[in-house]
């Protein structure tokens, strides 16, 4: 059995966030949603979710409100809302102190390790191809890996 090898791709945090706004874009029409749920049906954590719900709605992609009638929604049109905006927001990308693939200490530019330059390069690229995927392209994706694994 081959041992499984991480690849590079993005953090927690922005998985998380892709995850709920994808669930907002999809319920747009029902208005605001309670953190919760939303919570529940995406499995992310109700936590750290409020803590991205924070800083989203701090950024102005999402809207909260309180009360009986509260929760969150999208402040922005997902059909014009790319999804690189969203993980910039969430994980800038900067050339600080950063995990190494190659040795437990930290990599950057200053004291990067062998790879630094390419995994850099590679980031970039990543974030260059998420640039041409919208929210709401993300959120139908989705939609449709959920209904197709609802049928098997």
């Amino acid at each position: 059995m081959t041992p499984e090898i991480p690849l590079i791709g993005l953090s927690k945090s922005a998985r998380y966030a892709m995850n709920a706004l994808a669930y907002l874009a999809s319920r747009r029409e029902e208005g605001f949603l309670m953190t919760d749920v939303i919570s529940m049906k995406t499995k992310i954590p109700s936590g750290y979710l409020a803590k991205l719900f924070q800083k989203l709605t701090h950024a102005g992609v999402v809207e909260s409100r309180r009360g009986r009638h509260g929760g969150v929604r999208l402040a922005v049109d997902p059909r014009f809302t790319m999804v690189s905006k969203i993980i910039e927001l969430v994980e800038p990308v900067d050339d600080g102190p950063r995990t190494c693939l190659v040795d437990v200490a930290a990599c950057s530019s200053d004291a990067p390790c062998p790879l630094h330059d390419r995994v850099v390069q590679a980031e970039r690229g990543l974030l260059e191809a998420l640039s041409t995927i919208t929210i709401a392209a993300f959120a139908n994706a989705m939609d449709a890996k959920h209904a197709k694994t609802a049928k098997a």
